[in-house]
């Protein structure tokens, strides 16, 4: 792992080839956060990283990953300085199958977005944001 804040470059430089192999094959480092605050580490997401920002990226960005462990990364000019993860798409899944909302759910794919209502989650979740990052 390459500890953060960390270019993002440095996921290229620490790179290791695989040896005995006819193409150039490398594995890349994870990135881990060793804040005691929020410990968190990115293994596989870096690469979906570098693919959405590449190697120069300026200003300040926020970057979401979304999965069954979303990651919302932090980067200012091309340094990583931050992420979290999150276990929404693996609590919703279970909310969703083995909860008294089960019920509340079933049928929600067919039903016509509403902008409204999700507009009022997201601001919820902004208010009180570490329900499903402190769950890990």
């Amino acid at each position: 792992y390459i500890d953060v804040p960390a270019p993002l470059a440095s996921i290229l430089t620490g790179a290791v080839s695989v040896p005995g192999e006819s193409r150039d094959i490398r594995i890349l480092p994870g990135l881990a956060q060793r804040d005691m605050a929020g410990p968190d580490v990115m293994r596989g997401e870096e690469t979906q990283l570098l693919g959405a920002l590449g190697r120069a990226s300026s200003g300040a960005q926020a970057v979401c990953m979304p999965g069954t462990h979303s990651k919302w990364v932090h980067v200012t000019d091309s340094k990583v300085t931050g992420f979290s993860t999150f276990m929404t798409g693996e609590l919703f899944d279970v909310i969703s199958k083995h909860t008294i909302l089960s019920h509340a759910v079933t049928g929600a794919e067919e039903q016509p977005a509403d902008a409204a209502a999700f507009e009022a989650a997201v601001s919820a979740v902004f208010a009180r944001p570490a329900l499903a990052s402190n769950l890990l």
